[in-house]
């Protein structure tokens, strides 16, 4: 018994463990590489159309045609409708009725002032009476001036009633029907350049940074 425990001890003593050698399999290697990481903001918004154009009329008159529909593909100068210009005809007569009375006032003052500097050179009148005349013939210069301008407005809008597309684009929304009577600066379609959108959105100010 006693020669048996001695062998015992001397085997477990003499036993060193083994050293195992891991491997790793091709699928369980990666290489590291340097890479920079993207930053990425999300955020959510409109789309719009930066150029938008809402045709006016230039006039007020009758609708006479209104050519396009809503998502009609347009040019620009292409005619999208006429107004009718019996109106401005009217208002034409009436400011060249106008310029005539000016005229009239004006030929008025300047004999007026023409006579009034005759007796004063004799001395027959104060100077404070012949600088009043003066000033009215100033004004009457200037109210002429002004009732020609207003008739030439007129007449430049009234010859031609067509309304016209500024832009190309796409019709978006039509605010008026063929036969309905319109005011001057009233809206008669919306058109957007589709070509170009940009799109509306919010996002923290922490964010901004790293827009571009």
């Amino acid at each position: 018994g006693a020669a048996g425990a001695l062998a015992l001890s001397k085997q477990k003593k003499d036993d060193k463990p083994v050293e195992v050698t891991l491997e790793f399999a091709p699928r369980e290697l990666a290489t590291p590489t340097l890479a920079t990481i993207a930053a990425r903001v999300e955020f959510s918004g409109p789309l719009v159309a930066p150029q938008t154009a809402t045709v006016r009329a230039k006039a007020g008159g009758t609708l006479l045609t209104l050519t396009v529909a809503e998502g009609a593909r347009v040019k620009a100068g292409q005619v999208l409708a006429t107004i009718d210009g019996t109106e401005m005809a009217t208002r034409l007569a009436e400011r060249a009725a106008l310029v005539e009375s000016a005229r009239a006032s004006l030929a008025q003052a300047e004999r007026t002032h023409a006579n009034n500097q005759r007796v004063a050179d004799q001395q027959f009148i104060s100077p404070t009476a012949l600088d009043s005349s003066r000033s009215a013939l100033d004004t009457a210069r200037a109210q002429e001036r002004a009732a020609r301008a207003q008739m030439d407005t007129v007449r430049a809008v009234s010859r031609d009633m067509r309304v016209l597309a500024p832009i190309a684009g796409i019709v978006a929304k039509r605010h008026a029907v063929a036969g309905e009577k319109v005011a001057a600066e009233q809206n008669i379609v919306t058109i957007v350049d589709l070509s170009t959108l940009e799109l509306a959105g919010t996002v923290g100010t922490h964010e901004v940074s790293q827009l571009a």
